[in-house]
C-alpha cells in the first residue's frame, strides 16, 4: 500500500489522490499539517532516496510558504538537515504530495506520466 503525504485542500494533492483512486491504487493519506512528520521520518526518506531525487526536491520553492520566507531564512537552506528543520517548522513548505512505499519515496509531486511509469 502507498502512503501519501500532503495537505488535503492542496490542488496538486487532490489531483494525485483522484488519479490514485481512478487507477485502483490503495493508499493511506497523511496530512502533514497534523504533525505526522518528524525528523526521523524525513531523514529516512532522504537516506533512501533514489538517484531521481535529492533532499532539495522536498522543498517547494514555488510555494507561497517559501516566498514568504526572508532572504536570510532562504539562505539558511544549505544541507539536508536544514531542509528537515525547515519542513518540521513549516510543513507547508514541503513539495506535495510525497508518495512512499515501505518507507521509500517513489514520487514527489504530481506528474501523470511519472505516475503511470512508477505505479504499475
Amino acid at each position: 500500500m502507498l502512503q501519501v503525504y500532503g495537505i488535503k485542500n492542496c490542488n496538486t494533492v487532490k489531483k494525485s489522490l483522484d488519479w490514485l483512486s481512478d487507477n485502483n491504487h490503495a493508499y493511506e493519506f497523511f496530512d502533514v499539517k497534523k504533525g505526522v512528520l518528524d525528523k526521523a521520518l524525513l531523514r529516512e526518506w532522504i537516506q533512501g532516496m533514489s538517484i531521481s531525487y535529492t533532499w532539495l526536491n522536498l522543498v517547494n520553492k514555488a510555494s507561497s510558504s517559501w516566498k514568504q520566507l526572508s532572504s536570510e531564512s532562504k539562505a539558511e537552506l544549505v544541507t539536508s538537515e536544514d531542509a528537515i528543520n525547515m519542513i518540521i517548522k513549516k510543513p507547508t513548505i514541503m513539495k506535495r504530495p510525497v508518495i512512499t512505499r515501505q518507507g521509500k519515496i517513489i514520487i514527489i509531486g504530481f506528474d501523470q506520466t511519472l505516475y503511470k511509469e512508477q505505479l504499475k
